[in-house]
This record gives structure tokens, C-alpha cells and sequence, in this order.
């Protein structure tokens, strides 16, 4: 995951959040509850990581940030979606210890920053 987000900077909580959250959606589906709540919290937290990472580069190009941003996202999604296979063919369900411990925060992390855009 590290190599994967190696050029994110300060927005790489953001993107790494984005990408579990678009590996949640297309696990759970379009259309599904699971899917489309983890649609719009992708979608969130995909605007934030593209602030954050311009602030941080100085980069003021929207379509830089996003060239930039959306191959680290895919790739985060890639290894997230590849974790919750090998815990379904363990047995369980998608998730282990640590990957829920990682979507209590990003889901912490997602209503922190809607609950500052409410302001």
C-alpha cells in the first residue's frame, strides 16, 4: 500500500480512504445499499484528496490533481479488493481485524469532514 500511494503526500489518508471506499462499492454492488453509500462517501472523500493534494504540491490544475490522484486510488483499490477476496476464500467474510479497524476510521474521517463543509 505504501508504494502505492508513495507520491500522495499529505492527502494520502484521503486517497487510501477513497480507494477502500470504492472497493466497498464495487464489492457491494450499484444499486445496493452498501454500494451506494460507499459510492457517496468515495465520491466525498475523491473531492478532499484532490484539495489536499494540490495545497500540498501547489499544483493549482484540477485536471493535474486528478491525473495524479486517480492511478494511486485505483491501485489502493486493486490491493483492497485483492485483501477482501483472500479473507472471503479463508472463510470469513471481507473483512479481517485490520481492515475493519481501517473503515471505523475512514468512515470517522469522511463524517469529520462533512460535519466542517456543514459549517
Amino acid at each position: 500500500m505504501e508504494e502505492a500511494l508513495s507520491e500522495a503526500g499529505l492527502a494520502a489518508p484521503l486517497i487510501r480512504c477513497t480507494a477502500l471506499f470504492r472497493a466497498f462499492r464495487l464489492h457491494g454492488g450499484e444499486g445496493t445499499p452498501m454500494g451506494e453509500s460507499a459510492a457517496a462517501r468515495e465520491a466525498d472523500l475523491a473531492a478532499t484528496s484532490v484539495a489536499i493534494w494540490q495545497s500540498d504540491t501547489g499544483t493549482s490544475g484540477t485536471e493535474a490533481a486528478v491525473e495524479a490522484i486517480v492511478p494511486m486510488v485505483g491501485a489502493a483499490t486493486d490491493l483492497f479488493l485483492a485483501r477482501m477476496g483472500a479473507n472471503l476464500d479463508a472463510g470469513g467474510g471481507v473483512f479481517d481485524p485490520d481492515l475493519e479497524t481501517e473503515l471505523v476510521y475512514c468512515v470517522a474521517l469522511q463524517d469529520e469532514i462533512a460535519a466542517q463543509d456543514e459549517d
